[in-house]
């Protein structure tokens, strides 16, 4: 190479470190426009979110206990109890925010229609006043979740556990997954 080209291509260099240092500086120290928070009470509910489940803590030997049941296994929405279905129906709305197996869902974060609900059932089990969900969840990041439910009474029910779990494809599965020591994050 030449002289001319390197001392050319050294100014290029030169330059364009110039330019982006000077970017850089110009966006770290802009101000952002400030524009007020709206009022919680205009905000709006997402299309086909449910309202947030709250749920408790269980030990590993609790979640076991809880699993020892003799659960029937669900392959459907709405054969779930009420109580649950209702946790996962549209805030509003009397529609599910959760699909059956082999149902259309938003998978991703790119919404393609607002009311498909974001999460899909795999399969869930009840047993007496005892139900687990075991569902994904579109988003940023796809996801497998377990949840565990306590019926307080046909039409209420009460979130006890919940752990990214998965995916799995029958309930001795799941259940080696949900009782392995705290390794998975908890919701």
């Amino acid at each position: 190479m030449c002289r001319a080209w390197k001392t050319a291509l050294v100014g290029f260099l030169a330059a364009f470190v110039s330019f982006a240092g000077w970017f850089y500086v110009q966006k770290r120290t802009a101000v952002p426009k400030f524009e007020p928070l709206p009022s919680t009470d205009k905000l709006e509910q997402p299309p086909g979110e449910p309202a947030p489940i709250q749920f408790g803590g269980m030990s590993s030997d609790e979640r076991r206990d809880f699993l020892n049941a003799h659960y029937t296994i669900v392959g459907k929405v709405a054969d779930l109890p009420v109580g649950v279905r209702t946790l996962y129906t549209v805030r509003g709305a009397s529609r599910a925010a959760i699909a059956d197996p082999g149902q259309k869902f938003e998978a991703t974060d790119l919404i393609t229609d607002p009311h498909l609900p974001r999460r899909r059932l795999i399969f869930a089990g009840v047993a007496g006043d005892r139900v687990f969900i075991h569902y994904e969840q579109g988003g940023f990041g796809h996801s497998y979740l377990v949840a565990l439910f306590r019926l307080k009474s046909p039409d209420f029910a009460v979130g006890l556990w919940s752990g990214y779990r998965g995916p799995v494809k029958n309930f001795e599965e799941m259940k080696r997954l949900v009782l392995e020591d705290e390794a998975c994050c908890k919701q």
